[in-house]
């Protein structure tokens, strides 16, 4: 199931430039949000310009949709978060569209910090009659990390968020606040009790793969970005990070189904 989902969405990467199908051409392929702040809306850097082929003047719409094949991250939670300018673009004969802007807007909430969401702008003839066929450009939303720490989590400074989504990809920071090369042990537990039962506890990514793990050096005053691969089984589990040394610290993120 997951090779048939990084399959699925590799083809929908490998033409990011431009996509061409059924006499469309669209422009960029994937759309790019970084550190989002939440409750704002973001306008995206590029905008989507439609390229017309045929030798006919035609009109082209936009529609929203999921992306579920995106290898890291997870589907948006409402599609009603990614805004389009228009509903429908012109591109003359042979032709290009003028540019269409695309904006989010993130509600405000713990958790919906540090978080990877991904979104579809399908575009189709605006003659087609139903819903028809179309292309697809990528939405990817990254949300800002936490700034502000909420009270509870004083105890476990170097790892955050405390909490993360079962049933998808997840990722937490695992920061290293000593003056020295520190290392760590990483793990997965049912029960913080029972250290017996631990699994490997996270993922590393490799440029477009997740490398498990379960020892990791991170280097004086850096951070690391770790991944998480979480389901419903793994609902209420515990990554664990204990620094491993002279002054040994645990901290940890426990899996919650968060919607």
């Amino acid at each position: 199931m997951a090779n048939g989902r990084w399959l699925l969405f590799f083809c929908h990467f490998l033409v990011a430039v431009e996509l061409k199908a059924l006499g469309i051409g669209a422009s960029p392929g994937v759309i790019r949000f970084r550190k989002v702040p939440l409750g704002k809306r973001v306008i995206a850097s590029e905008r989507i310009v439609v390229r017309n082929p045929n030798p006919y003047d035609s009109w082209y719409r936009f529609r929203l949709r999921e992306e579920k094949s995106h290898p890291y991250f997870e589907p948006v939670p409402s599609v009603e978060w990614i805004s389009i300018e228009k509903e429908s673009v012109f591109a003359p004969a042979n032709g290009i569209s003028e540019g269409v802007e695309v904006s989010v807007c993130l509600p405000e909430g713990y958790e919906y910090y540090n978080r990877h969401y991904a979104g579809t702008i399908v575009v189709a003839p605006a003659k087609t009659g139903g819903i028809g066929a179309g292309i697809a450009i990528i939405v990817e939303i990254e949300t800002e990390p936490i700034r502000i720490y909420p009270y509870e989590m004083k105890s476990v400074p170097f790892v955050y968020p405390t909490y993360l989504c079962a049933s998808g990809i997840d990722s937490f920071y695992l920061v290293n606040d000593k003056y020295g090369r520190a290392e760590y042990e990483v793990s997965r537990v049912k029960d913080l009790a029972k250290k017996e039962e631990k699994e490997f506890g996270a993922y590393e990514r490799e440029l477009f793969f997740l490398y498990p793990f379960n020892h990791i050096a991170v280097s004086v005053k850096m951070k690391k970005v770790l991944y998480e691969i979480g389901d419903e089984v793994s609902k209420g589990a515990i990554v664990t990070v204990d620094r491993v040394g002279d002054d040994s610290e645990r901290g940890f993120t426990k899996i919650e189904k968060c919607r």
